[in-house]
C-alpha cells in the first residue's frame, strides 16, 4: 500500500509539474507577444514570473503573485536557516 501510493504520487507529482511548465512557456509566449506588439521590449531584460502573469492577467494579479513569491521565499529561507542550525 505504502509504495504503490509514493510511486502513483511520484507520477501525480511529475504530470503537474509538466502542466505547470506548459503553462508558463505558453503564458511567457503570450507576454512576449504582447510586449513586442506595443513596443515595451525592454533588450537585456529577463522577464520574470510576477511580470509574465502581470502582463498577462493584469498588474493587481501581478502583485499578487509578487507578494505570493517572497512570502514563499522567506519561507523556504526560514526553514533552511532551522535545519542548518541543528
Amino acid at each position: 500500500m505504502g509504495y504503490g501510493f509514493g510511486i502513483g504520487f511520484q507520477l501525480l507529482y511529475g504530470a503537474f509539474g509538466c502542466w505547470t511548465v506548459y503553462l508558463l512557456s505558453v503564458l511567457y509566449a503570450e507576454a512576449s507577444g504582447r510586449t513586442r506588439a506595443t513596443g515595451n521590449l525592454h533588450k537585456g531584460h529577463i522577464l520574470q514570473y510576477h511580470e509574465v502573469i502581470g502582463i498577462v492577467a493584469g498588474k493587481w494579479l501581478g502583485r499578487i503573485t509578487l507578494g505570493f513569491n517572497m512570502v514563499a521565499l522567506t519561507f523556504a529561507c526560514v526553514l533552511q536557516l532551522i535545519a542548518c542550525s541543528r
